[in-house]
């Protein structure tokens, strides 16, 4: 299901890109990041509770983890965002009235119901995924069904989070605006990442996880992890096992296994997220030095230069 922080997530995206896109593209559609074009209608349409995916794609594919991304990002971002509101009150975003009208709040009462989506891929649709893959997509909306359109399996990715903020729950059925509606998108920037300071602040696998589904609703695609650094060194190396034996804050609850660090990148590249992990040299290695001294220089002893009986203190 949907998490509470994934909706206020994204909630707060889109009232930040209001404030931003005013005045620009479309009125009333809002997509985070503001697509490159938007062609929008004066009408809306019903999007049926028991919507299915087509599984028409899968003749371009001959990968199954390619065929599970797709239906796995249908399940989050279409069916579990429904589920998650469903039954609810009907509620908006309180804005400036400046910039009010801009969300994607039903306007007008739909005419008609679509009942599937159906995706369609290019030639070479699952690319090994790397900074600077093919991630555009399309997005069609109108009265018989909605459109995924992309070269490849990461630009799908991307266009079922763009569906997942067009359908709106008006407290009666979930609709989605401005139809006949066509979103074309493409990322400006081939890096679009965030850092995390794993090796002064360590973060559980489960939250790592977190993080990346919310990145990912925001089409990032990198996460950068800053693994290692002089404070400590919580990644176990099989054939070192001292660096994060005693490099680590907590060599038993604060270190990342290789598993974990497995089920990480997995997890990442369901969403087209790609992990850098960064082990930080040659400089800010104190730690490595805890569990094999020899590897690091004898200099100035800045890991306990902070202690008030630390000889230069005195």
């Amino acid at each position: 299901m949907v998490s509470r922080g994934r909706l206020l997530l994204l909630a707060a995206a889109v009232a930040v890109a209001a404030c931003v896109a005013a005045g620009q593209g479309s009125p009333g559609v809002m997509v985070v990041p503001q697509p490159r074009a938007v062609v929008a209608g004066g009408g809306s349409v019903r999007v049926g509770k028991g919507v299915t995916l087509l599984d028409s794609y899968k003749e371009a594919l001959n990968d199954k983890d390619a065929a599970e991304y797709i239906e796995n990002a249908f399940q989050r971002c279409v069916r579990n965002t429904m589920k998650a509101q469903d039954g609810l009150h009907a509620w908006t975003l309180s804005l400036h009235p400046e910039i009010q009208y801009q969300v994607n709040t039903t306007v007008v009462a739909p005419t008609a119901t679509v009942s599937s989506v159906r995706v369609v891929l290019g030639k070479q649709p699952f690319p090994a995924l790397d900074v600077g893959v093919d991630e555009s997509y399309t997005v069609q909306v109108n009265n018989e069904e909605i459109t995924l359109n992309a070269s490849t399996v990461w630009g799908v990715l991307h266009a079922f989070e763009t569906v997942a903020q067009l359908i709106n729950w008006d407290g009666k059925s979930f609709t989605i605006q401005h139809t006949p509606l066509l979103i074309t998108d493409a990322p400006r920037y081939p890096w679009r990442g965030m850092l995390v300071d794993t090796a002064r602040h360590f973060i559980p696998l489960d939250k790592l996880k977190q993080l990346v589904d919310g990145l990912s609703a925001m089409k990032f695609n990198v996460l950068h992890l800053h693994l290692t650094d002089a404070q400590s060194f919580p990644f176990e190396v099989s054939s070192y096992k001292e660096l994060s034996g005693k490099g680590a804050f907590d060599p038993n609850h604060a270190v990342y296994t290789h598993d974990d660090m497995s089920a990480l990148i997995e997890h990442a590249r369901s969403r087209g997220m790609v992990v850098m992990p960064e082990f930080d040299l040659p400089g800010h290695t104190a730690s490595w030095g805890l569990g094999y001294p020899g590897v690091t220089a004898s200099c100035w002893d800045y890991l306990n230069a902070h202690q008030p009986d630390y000889p230069e203190n005195g």
